[in-house]
């Protein structure tokens, strides 16, 4: 049986049988299908000397007066010369910061090549002060060698207005930390997964 769609576009539908819509589905994940359908999935780079105590690499904050930013991506590094792993040099990830002062300009970088879409989103590199927040994940690196590490996958959501950051808080003297922050930019109008 064949069931046709009463739009007049002249699809069709098959029933098998058991009296079953017959269906293909695929999957893929969303920043790629944020993507591939609105040119709306982005990263951002920061990074800062390491020193003793708290640094920041990156704070980035959603200016869009509607859209949410949602972060699926967090990734960090550091070269340091503290010893690690230690229970005093971790990474934290923290949500509804603010950026106070200080820092530099991060660009966020459109994640389909050739697209002309621009994000929203304001991002701070090289140790800005930041305020507020509450620690999202906390992240102890097993050893300077071990490269890039993923510390967030999945999402965090930014409302309009709102704002997260990478932290490094360690007993280092001499160094550089590095953060990584995906993220796609959607509507919030009630449109789906729609940018």
């Amino acid at each position: 049986m064949i069931v046709e769609s009463g739009l007049g576009n002249g699809k069709l539908a098959g029933v098998d049988g058991d009296n079953r819509l017959l269906t293909a589905a695929f999957n893929i994940p969303f920043p790629h299908l944020i993507a591939k359908d609105y040119n709306r999935s982005f990263s951002v780079v920061g990074e800062t000397a390491v020193a003793a105590g708290t640094v920041v690499p990156l704070h980035i904050k959603n200016n869009n007066a509607t859209d949410l930013v949602v972060i699926n991506r967090v990734t960090v590094q550091v070269l340091t010369d503290a010893t690690l792993p230690a229970t005093t040099n971790y990474f934290t990830f923290e949500i509804d910061s603010d950026y106070i002062s200080g820092g530099n300009v991060a660009l966020p970088v459109n994640a389909s090549a050739g697209a002309t879409t621009i994000s929203s989103v304001a991002a701070t590199q090289a140790n800005p002060t930041v305020g507020g927040g509450g620690v999202v994940e906390k992240f102890y690196p097993s050893s300077v060698a071990n490269g890039t590490e993923i510390i967030l996958e999945g999402s965090a959501l930014l409302l309009p207005g709102r704002g997260a950051c990478v932290k490094f808080t360690g007993t280092g003297a001499a160094g550089v930390v590095k953060a990584s922050v995906g993220f796609v930019v959607v509507s919030q109008a009630g449109e789906g997964y729609s940018g």
